[in-house]
């Protein structure tokens, strides 16, 4: 009983985390956080950080190496 409890605890909090990180406002082109922009020299415009991966998905074309190397910041 305890470990199901727990169990949908951690699924709970898996959503709430997502949901937060997909509303997220996010460079377009790099996907530096809204509020580090300033720092970020490619000026494009603000998306939302699901937006940022769903164009990289399709920038990359299912290169899955070169998707996660974009989402761990390799543009900046």
């Amino acid at each position: 009983m305890v470990d199901e409890v727990r169990d949908e605890m951690h699924r709970a909090f898996d959503i709430v985390d997502k949901t937060i990180t997909d509303d997220m406002l996010v460079c377009g082109y790099c996907g530096i956080e809204e509020e580090y922009m300033e720092d970020c020299d490619c000026s494009e415009e603000v998306v939302t950080y699901f937006e940022f991966q769903e164009s990289v998905a399709e920038e990359t074309m299912g290169n899955k190496d070169e998707y996660h190397r974009i989402l761990d910041g390799g543009r900046c």
